[in-house]
């Protein structure tokens, strides 16, 4: 008898399942399964979207501190145009009483979270170990600057003067609105309400140590 012939479906499901077999247990020296490999831009776009998350927490919540400020400052005589500096010192000092008193309970980092803080200090770090690096330390030296221990909601004294902050730094950061400034004291990147000058919040040591490396 001649070898019985096998219909051509039975035939084509032997050639599946052997394309099954070397898929699942590939022949030696053949070609291995591997990954999906990541889009190129994924990693950055993940970035990108956690820094954008995090500088609108930010704005959300310096906005919600100059509501306060501004509610507590319309319950004060109203500061008229003046050219004497004891007027304008009078109304500063009564309105960060009335700021301490409201936030008497202000910690470290209500502002600055630590989401927040991570991304403030990616930006910092760029800025001073990229090529503007040197640039921003001689800004910073150029600056008079002031070490001074900080922290929530001390009033800074009107005699000393003012650590520069790197303009190709403030270009990276979230724009504040007016009457709030960042400032540099130390080592610690500060949020500095000017009305009041007073501190609202920081991050400790932001700024790199003294000298060359980063």
């Amino acid at each position: 008898m001649g070898q019985e012939r096998q219909p051509h479906w039975f035939q084509g499901k032997r050639i599946i399942c052997a394309a099954a077999l070397l898929t699942i247990f590939p022949a030696r020296g053949g070609a291995r399964l591997t990954a999906t490999p990541r889009a190129p831009g994924a990693q950055t776009q993940t970035t990108d979207a956690g820094t954008k998350a995090a500088f609108e927490d930010f704005l959300g919540r310096v906005n919600a501190y100059i509501k306060l400020r501004s509610g507590l400052e319309a319950t004060l005589p109203k500061l008229k145009p003046t050219d004497q500096p004891e007027k304008l010192a009078d109304h500063e000092k009564s309105l960060s009483a009335k700021i301490l008193d409201a936030r008497k309970n202000a910690r470290q980092g209500d502002i600055f979270t630590k989401e927040i803080s991570a991304q403030f200090l990616q930006q910092i770090r760029e800025e001073f170990r990229g090529p503007q690096g040197h640039e921003a330390r001689q800004t910073i030296r150029q600056g008079e600057p002031v070490d001074l221990p900080v922290h929530v909601n001390q009033v800074y004294p009107r005699a000393l003067p003012h650590t520069t902050v790197p303009p190709t730094l403030l270009l990276k950061l979230p724009k504040l609105p007016q009457g709030i400034e960042y400032r540099i004291i130390g080592r610690a990147f500060v949020l500095y309400d000017v009305r009041a000058r007073m501190v609202i919040d920081f991050i400790p040591s932001a700024l790199p140590a003294a000298g060359p490396a980063a």
